[in-house]
């Protein structure tokens, strides 16, 4: 299982984006970025959003503990909440990715 950052770099680079242009879209220092890149340091759950919104990408493809329900992407279902998910306001996916995420601690997934 790839961590964090190392999702975030490969996203980036397959948006063909250079770190700079990355900081300077998401308002992040250059080193804030290496460091989530290099599993220094661990963004918050609204610079995940930030990130994963500007490389076009749902959030859920960053976080690692979100692998199990990546692998459904051809499911009509996944397709359907995908939908409903990208019509939500930053807010909401903001406040529906920290509860799912604490509920996934809690389960230790």
């Amino acid at each position: 299982m790839k961590k964090l950052g190392d999702r975030i770099r490969y996203q980036r680079n397959l948006s063909s984006l250079k770190r700079k242009e990355l900081c300077e879209k998401c308002r992040i220092p250059l080193s804030t970025l290496a460091a989530y890149e290099n599993n220094i340091r661990t963004p918050s759950i609204n610079t995940i959003c930030n990130i994963a919104k500007i490389l076009k990408i749902n959030p859920i493809e960053l976080i690692p503990q979100f692998d199990n329900y990546t692998t459904y992407t051809s499911d009509v279902r996944f397709q359907e909440l995908f939908t409903k998910w990208s019509k939500l306001k930053d807010s909401e996916q903001l406040r529906i990715l920290a509860a799912v995420t604490q509920a996934l601690e809690r389960t230790k997934l």
